[in-house]
């Protein structure tokens, strides 16, 4: 008999050359932090959400990539590469969001024609979608 047939497989006998080995070969390139790749993804979504002019998405996605980005650090050792760009990420989009959330709330206390702009336009709205309007609602709950 021969050594395939005695239980002996050939990939088995100690070399990783086989892509049929239990482990793989090392390639030199470090594996992959998942957390470190969550978090630079949600970073990218949270610039991308708060560019678009959404409110709540940009905090709960950078908070997220913040929150990944530490945990992928692990115990004592340092930000991943990925890590830090989604930690970076993540910091820009909620500051786009909290300047531009700032900058409406100017606009629209601050700025007269905006604001009376701005309640033509939700009257308008609330008149198409229920029927009557905002300062009708409004009289209707006092």
């Amino acid at each position: 008999m021969d050594d395939y047939h005695n239980g002996k497989v050939p990939w088995q006998s100690g070399g990783n050359s086989s892509p049929y080995s239990e482990t793989p070969p090392n390639t030199g390139y470090p594996k992959p932090n998942r957390f470190a790749t969550a978090s630079l993804i949600l970073g990218l979504l949270s610039i991308l959400t708060a560019v678009m002019g959404t409110f709540y998405p940009p905090f709960a996605l950078g908070a997220l990539a913040i929150i990944l980005a530490v945990l992928s650090k692990g115990a004592g050792r340092k930000l991943a590469g990925y890590a830090k760009a989604g930690f970076i990420t993540a910091i820009a989009g909620l500051t786009i969001n909290i300047a531009l959330l700032c900058s409406f709330l100017y606009l629209l206390f601050a700025v007269p024609s905006f604001s009376q702009a701005f309640h033509d336009q939700l009257n308008a709205t609330s008149q198409v979608l229920y029927g009557m309007t905002f300062d009708e609602m409004l009289e209707q709950m006092q």
